[in-house]
This record gives structure tokens, sequence and C-alpha cells, in this order.
């Protein structure tokens, strides 16, 4: 489950019914490893994607500069513009606003599956208060002993 992710898998799994608690609480420290995976995954992505562009910005600004070099009117603004206007910047700055959209929606999986860890834990808390208090023979007997025990120190006090 850890190796290579299926986002469509991680979110087809994050939701669970009262029944399955038991197997969600099992199978959370798994997906959870599985979505912060994923998360790291589009991270390294969009890192990438931004040093590309980056870099790619830097080159085509350095070849523009050269090759208008001494020509009036040529200012940072236009030179950026010019740089801006090759479709190569464009795919890249595309590819970065993509790849920026995954990393956060992997932000958005990860901080489900976390709340998804809250949720069985109130969960399993609460199961484990609803058998203790479920038990009405374990209290009916505690009070029977209750009163064997007040009958008992009535009888002593009768003694001294």
């Amino acid at each position: 489950m850890i190796g290579e992710v299926d986002p469509q898998t991680l979110v087809d799994r994050l939701a669970f019914s009262q029944e399955e608690t038991q197997d969600a609480a099992l199978e959370q420290a798994k997906l959870y490893m599985a979505a912060a995976t994923y998360r790291i995954k589009k991270m390294r992505l969009r890192q990438e994607a931004e040093m590309y562009a980056d870099n790619l910005r830097v080159d085509y600004s350095l070849k523009m500069r050269f090759k208008h070099k001494g020509q009036k009117g040529m200012t940072e603004r236009a030179i950026q513009e010019l740089v801006d206007r090759v479709p190569e910047i464009r795919q890249a700055t595309a590819d970065l606003a993509k790849a920026k959209r995954l990393e956060e929606w992997s932000k958005l999986l990860l901080d489900a599956y976390e709340h998804r860890r809250s949720s069985l834990k109130i969960l399993t808390q609460f199961a484990f208060m609803q058998d203790a208090f479920s038990g009405q023979y374990e209290v009916d007997k505690m009070k029977r002993q209750r009163e064997r025990l007040k009958k008992d120190l009535g009888k002593e006090e009768e003694y001294d």
C-alpha cells in the first residue's frame, strides 16, 4: 500500500461506516503513510516544476538581453514581456500552476487523513465508554456489594 500510491484509492478509503470502524482503525496507519508519501511526491514535483520554470525564464531572459543589447527603449519590463510570450515559458508556467494545485490537493488529503485519525480515536473512546457503562449486571453487582458492605459496617458498630 505504501509503495506507489493511487490517489483515487486514498479518496475511496477515506470514509468509513460505523460498522467498519474496527477495520478502518487497523488500516489507518498504512493509509496515512500512503497519503504522506503522495504529499511528498507532489511537493517534489512542484519543486522540480518551479526550478525548471525559473531556469527557463533566466535562460530566455539572458538570451533576450543579449539579442536586444543596446537597443533604445529595451527596458527590464520590455524584456520580461518578451520572455513571457515564449511558448515554452508559458507551458512551464502552466505546468507549475498545475503542480501547485496538485500539491495543495495532496496537503488537503493528508489533512483529511489526520481528521480521520481523530475521528477514529473519538469513536474508539466512545465504544470503550459504552462498553464500560453498558454492563448493567456489573453495576447491579457493585450496588449489591455496596449494600452488603454497609450492612457489615453497621454490624461492626454494634459490637463496639
